[in-house]
């Protein structure tokens, strides 16, 4: 997500050096130009049909930890696009590259599932009561302006007033790309929201063990390669996790299958707690965050916490399990437990 101020700069047009380039930039830029009001019309219809799939309850309901509700990851795509439309009206300069050069770097930061955005201040969404009635009406009005841009502005010039960050100035066209890419983001996001407020099949697995060991020793077990591995094979031959564990570092729990779960470190406090969250499935050796079985996992957390007193940690894990596998994974947990212990007393 992107900060977004409208400022004013200058107008300028896009010059060819012959005519028979021209002619060729433009017929291109007409093509890209069609893409691009497709892409436009589409991921309108797409956001539409998340939104609409909401009751006006759940809009405002809170479908896990740390989570906007629906309503609140409606309003910030309006705030980031409404952002993105004054940028592109503002007088814009002469493009000096090929206006579309920043189109794919764009798709693959805001397509890529797997990395969590942190939103600007300016564009975080409000902490009050949304009507599903209102944000449906104020989706319409802001894709038909997007539109109506897309078919008369020069989406070739460079938009001069806002550096979009990491990337420097954009072109009008890029800005348009990024505002789909940026929705779509989002409707996924909808999805997932959506999906976990219906999906009623989650339990939540509970243990509590005391281990006659300091805590950090407690959390070198949970962590160290060489002796999670002896663990985290009671819930699958060959399982083992690849990550740095640091907070917001990637996680992909796999197995000898290379089948498993992907997430992130959401808070990493050795000797006190360790939470994953998990974002998507791993599926022979690929990332996957679209699938109804990835969808159904988003949002889920495998939590660890400690409490030590004079030498003795109490592990208390929490973890959330779609009913299907509670049975065998509760049994699985009792028995990684037993060897957690065994191998954090043997440390001391």
């Amino acid at each position: 997500c992107v900060v977004i101020n409208p400022i004013i700069c200058r107008f300028c047009t896009i010059l060819f050096f012959t005519a028979g380039r021209m002619f060729v930039s433009l017929m291109s830029k007409e093509e890209m130009k069609d893409e691009l009001i497709k892409a436009i019309g589409a991921t309108k219809e797409e956001l539409l049909t998340a939104l609409n799939s909401f009751t006006a309850e759940q809009i405002n309901t809170v479908p896990y930890q740390n989570s906007w509700t629906a309503g609140q990851v409606i309003d910030h795509v309006l705030k980031s696009g409404t952002g993105a439309f004054e940028v592109i009206h503002a007088p814009c300069e002469k493009t000096t590259r090929a206006f579309d050069e920043k189109d794919e770097p764009l798709k693959n930061i805001f397509l890529d599932f797997s990395i969590k955005m942190k939103s600007p201040l300016e564009i975080l969404p409000t902490a009050s009561v949304l009507q599903k009635d209102q944000l449906v009406s104020n989706v319409q009005h802001l894709f038909s302006k997007m539109h109506a841009a897309s078919t008369t502005l020069d989406l070739a010039e460079t938009c001069t007033v806002f550096d979009f960050p990491g990337m420097g100035s954009l072109t009008r066209y890029e800005w348009l790309r990024f505002f789909t890419y940026h929705t779509q983001r989002h409707t996924l996001q909808l999805k997932n929201i959506l999906n976990k407020l219906n999906n009623t099949t989650m339990k939540k697995i509970e243990k509590t063990l005391e281990i006659h060991a300091p805590a950090t020793t407690v959390s070198t077990v949970l962590t160290e390669d060489a002796l999670l591995r002896q663990w985290y094979n009671e819930f699958s031959p060959g399982c083992y996790a690849i990550t740095d564990w640091k907070e917001g570092s990637k996680i992909i729990c796999t197995d000898a299958s290379q089948g498993g779960m992907v997430g992130i470190i959401a808070e990493n406090k050795p000797g006190k707690v360790l939470d994953i969250e998990f974002t998507g499935n791993y599926t022979k050796g690929e990332e996957d965050y679209t699938s109804e079985m990835a969808l159904a996992l988003k949002g889920s957390h495998e939590i660890y916490r400690l409490d030590e007193q004079n030498g003795i940690t109490t592990l208390h894990v929490s973890c959330d399990m779609d009913e299907e596998y509670y049975e065998v994974m509760n049994a699985a947990w009792d028995k990684a437990l037993v060897i957690i212990k065994r191998l954090a007393e043997e440390k001391g």
